[in-house]
Parts: structure tokens; sequence; C-alpha cells
């Protein structure tokens, strides 16, 4: 979730030094973990305001994760849905870096990230051409999706800005 002035993690930040915060945190990955039936529930989620589209809805389907977004066409003004799969492994491949990279509650950023996926996805790219042009199609695939899922199961708090703590 991104942080603003209006949502909780905003919010939070703003009341609660960094301690308190992480504390805060701890707490929120807990009772995840304890409650095995709100994970349920959470298996899929409509998140509003992402990117500026009306909504997304991350699923989990078989070893796959599908995003749709509903987006509106300029010329239109039809809402039409776009549908994004990406395979599991992705999630994991980015998990498993963030937590090579850093511990609970601990931070890592973009730049380190996009440099050890160009390494394990075999990519002759640089940092800098990773997530521009061309190559925009492996940012979003290897990077920026499972990021998302990984933000909306509640393992990590994505800023928007390449800033990743691990909560879990």
């Amino acid at each position: 979730m991104e942080m603003n002035e209006k949502n909780w993690v905003g919010i939070l930040h703003d009341y609660v030094d960094e301690d308190g915060y992480n504390e805060v945190a701890k707490l929120i990955g807990s009772l995840f973990q304890e409650n095995q039936e709100l994970k349920d529930k959470l298996r899929k989620i409509e998140l509003t305001g992402w990117k500026g589209k009306d909504k997304i809805i991350i699923e989990k389907i078989g070893t796959e994760w599908v995003i749709t977004e509903h987006r509106k066409d300029k010329e239109t003004g039809e809402i039409g849905n776009i549908s994004t799969t990406i395979p599991e492994q992705y999630v994991v491949d980015v998990w498993e870096i963030i937590k090579k990279r850093c511990g609970t509650f601990e931070k890592t950023k973009y730049r380190e990230l996009a440099h050890d996926l160009i390494l394990k996805n075999n990519l002759s790219l640089s940092l800098d051409e990773f997530n521009g042009g061309k190559n925009r199609k492996n940012y979003f695939k290897t990077y920026y999706y499972p990021v998302k899922i990984l933000e909306d199961r509640g393992f990590i708090n994505y800023t928007g800005r390449g800033g990743i703590t691990r909560l879990k």
C-alpha cells in the first residue's frame, strides 16, 4: 500500500516514530499469520485507485497470478478489462531476493532488486535499461507486478518510490 495522508500507512507514519511503526507492522503481520480464515478471505481482493485505474483484482489461479485491471478507453469512454498473467515463479524470485537482502522490517530499494533480477533472469540489460522503452515488459513481469502481489498479500510495504520494507 502506498503511503499517503488518506490511508492507515500514512497516518501511522505521521504519528508514530520508526520503532513504533515497526512494532505496529509486526503486530499486523502476526495477526495475518494467526488468522487463516482472514488469509482465505483475502485470496481475491479488489484494490481501488492503483495507478489511476478504477480498480484491480489480484487472484492466484494454480501456479499463476492473474491481475485484472479496469481501464477507460479514451476515445469511446467504455470501461474494459485487461488481464495480465504472472507466473508464480516471478513472485517467488522477488520474494527470495528480498529475503536475502533484508530481514523482517528492514528496507531495500528498487535498484538493488532490479540488479539481482537482471542477473537471475540472464537479461543483457543495464540497470537503467531495465524499466525503459522496449525493455519495459521485463520490468513489469519480473519486478512491478510481483512487488504489487507481495504487497497485496502483506509480505512487504511498497512506497511507490522504489522503497520496500519487508513485513514477514
